[in-house]
């Protein structure tokens, strides 16, 4: 991997940027965008312009820059893989059984954005629409479904809390030269004008705040234009496996008192800034937030995501694909499967033929 980012981030005409702060209009400077109304700056670094209003609950703003740079300069030593073990070698107070984990859900993300992307495209005919669709990642990570978006999404830019992961994933789809935007800002605060987007994607994001769940699917509905669609993959509460973060056994199940003695007494950790959501608890989410339509689906498996697993995995993710297609068995696998996907769309409304 080689780190050479631009001074500047060159961001496309499509996306449409406003302060996060006070909605008021925003003026590149150099090494900053600035807002006329709040006088607020937003600094630029590795070509990545930072709008945080909140640090990150693991980290603060700054040491969360250093991290990123630090990574920056260890890149042109390291493929992905061996990034991501030098990444977790830095941060303190994680297990190497949980490391491997973390690294092998890294790994795995551009399968599984592929499977979510080609699914959302079996389900949209995008008749009566003009142009190439403009999406959004929210919480893009590392970019695992960017890259699976290279070819598939023309007009896509992601967004994540984390500058250090956004570093990551700027490193990972440089080495693969993919051209997409990459911005730091808070998922309940976008950086973005009203109705800029036709598709809004947060997959695996809602669960990791505790607090603002709702303000966060609200926060998607305002950048969706009218009539395009919101779409949140989370781990499912009332899943009978062991959670996906702490690997506590029907972690979810338990009344929330409950939840952070279980990790404390099973595993000798302090069960922070994770909250699951069950099926019913994200559809009313998503229907407060104004988006209509709400459907629940049982997570899909595609050729990418089965290839890479072997033996007992594979067999049963088979039989769980099988499964999903019984309609017998369907609705119960979707609110007990292991991971609920909610796909929703925003009214339309009388100025949705003027796109802005």
């Amino acid at each position: 991997m080689n780190a050479s980012p631009p001074a500047t981030p060159n961001l496309p005409r499509w996306i449409r940027l406003c302060c996060p702060s006070c909605r008021g209009e925003l003026r590149a400077t150099g090494k900053a965008y600035a807002c006329k109304a709040c006088e607020r700056q937003y600094p630029i670094i590795f070509g990545i312009p930072d709008f945080r209003l909140t640090a990150d609950p693991y980290i603060s703003i700054e040491d969360d820059r250093a991290k990123g740079v630090r990574i920056a300069l260890e890149c042109a030593a390291h493929d992905l893989e061996s990034l991501l073990e030098f990444y977790w070698s830095i941060t303190e107070d994680v297990e190497a059984a949980r490391v491997t984990q973390f690294i092998e859900t890294v790994m795995a993300a551009r399968a599984r954005g592929a499977d979510i992307l080609d699914w959302l495209a079996s389900q949209d005919s995008g008749a009566g629409k003009s142009g190439a669709p403009r999406a959004v990642e929210i919480g893009c990570g590392a970019g695992g479904l960017l890259a699976a978006a290279s070819g598939k999404v023309e007009n896509i830019v992601g967004v994540d809390r984390g500058f250090r992961w956004l570093v990551v994933a700027r490193l990972w789809l440089d080495s693969e030269s993919i051209d997409m935007p990459l911005i730091c800002g808070n998922a309940n605060a976008m950086p973005f004008a009203q109705g800029s987007f036709d598709l809004a994607i947060a997959d695996g994001v809602i669960e990791h705040n505790e607090h603002g769940q709702q303000e966060i699917i609200a926060e998607g509905a305002r950048v969706l234009a009218p009539g395009g669609r919101m779409f949140v993959s989370t781990p499912n509460r009332l899943a009978p496996i062991p959670d996906p973060h702490y690997g506590v056994p029907g972690l979810g199940l338990m009344p929330k008192s409950w939840r952070g003695p279980a990790v404390r007494r099973l595993r000798g950790k302090e069960y922070r800034h994770i909250s699951l959501l069950g099926p019913a608890g994200l559809r009313r989410m998503m229907s407060r937030a104004g988006i209509e339509t709400v459907g629940l689906q049982a997570a899909r498996f595609g050729r990418e995501t089965l290839a890479r697993f072997s033996s007992l995995r594979l067999l049963a993710l088979r039989i769980y694909g099988f499964l999903i297609g019984v309609p017998v068995v369907r609705t119960a696998i979707t609110w007990l499967g292991p991971v609920l996907w909610c796909v929703g769309r925003k009214p339309e409304d009388e100025s949705n033929a003027e796109r802005r």
